[in-house]
């Protein structure tokens, strides 16, 4: 359990939490451009939106509980298409169940968001986030709904994918 503690303390410092992020996306990049996944760019789409919430956010709020597994689900997808490139086994059946996992973890993220909008505005959120939310409420509310729509799409549609996948077997 301490080394969970100390994961969540040293993420809840800006420069490694950037760090983190920015290097996962930097290698997610580079992996869908030499080792692209079948499934067309889904589990970097899934971590751009998480990188952009945490960007309505104060440094010290940016960080979830689900981001000790978030992280290392998408290195993981991204090594695994990386692995069914050179070696030619299909582990399709594999990337699927992690997107799975990262499509509900971001779509509980975005749920938080929308929450923490409505309820925490001036105490969790970034002061940019703030001003944007007072400007126009409604705009910013259906953006976040309309990503959660999507995200809960994007799991159904994974989710079909994956019994495909088994029903085809």
């Amino acid at each position: 359990m301490g080394d969970l503690t100390n994961m969540m303390r040293n993420l809840k410092k800006p420069l490694v939490f950037n760090l983190i992020y920015q290097g996962l996306l930097l290698f997610t990049i580079g992996q869908q451009i030499y080792y692209p996944q079948s499934y067309k760019y889904m589990h970097l789409v899934v971590l751009l939106v998480r990188i952009l919430i945490s960007e309505t956010y104060q440094n010290e709020y940016r960080v979830f509980k689900w981001d000790q597994l978030f992280i290392p689900m998408v290195f993981m997808s991204a090594i695994i298409s990386i692995i069914e490139k050179v070696s030619g086994t299909n582990l399709g059946l594999l990337y699927l169940m992690i997107l799975l996992g990262l499509i509900w973890m971001l779509a509980v993220l975005i749920a938080n968001v929308i929450k923490d909008s409505k309820n925490h505005l001036k105490e969790k959120m970034h002061p940019k986030h703030v001003d944007a939310y007072k400007k126009g409420k409604h705009f910013i509310l259906g953006v976040f709904y309309s990503l959660y729509a999507i995200a809960i799409a994007a799991f159904a549609y994974t989710l079909y994918e994956l019994i495909q996948l088994v029903v085809g077997n």
